[in-house]
């Protein structure tokens, strides 16, 4: 499912939260810079230590989705079900949300 994969999907989640970060009363600019720099670097990581690549790239895409809705206070949790919420409408199979969660939260 990753883009390499045919994974249209995370073409859209990117999207989303960028738009998101950039409209973020909280950080803006500097959290999607920040965003897709972990999603790079878990990329990177997964592959060379053979981990799930479309696993880690969302999860490292999302990981601070709850910070640019409700700052710093608990926003592993608050993202991990707004990811959650997100993935599901977009028709992410559940196996795969709940890996993203349990790596976000």
């Amino acid at each position: 499912m990753h883009k390499s994969e045919g994974g249209g999907r995370i073409d859209k989640l990117e999207r989303m939260m960028m738009d998101l970060c950039l409209n973020s009363p909280y950080y803006g600019a500097s959290v999607w810079g920040h965003s897709r720099g972990t999603q790079q670097t878990a990329e990177w990581l997964a592959r060379l230590l053979g981990g799930d690549i479309t696993v880690c790239s969302i999860s490292g895409l999302t990981h601070d989705a709850g910070s640019v809705t409700n700052g710093r206070d608990g926003h592993h949790r608050v993202g991990a079900r707004m990811i959650k919420s997100i993935m599901l409408k977009m028709g992410y199979p559940q196996s795969l949300i709940y890996r993203v969660q349990y790596c976000n939260y």
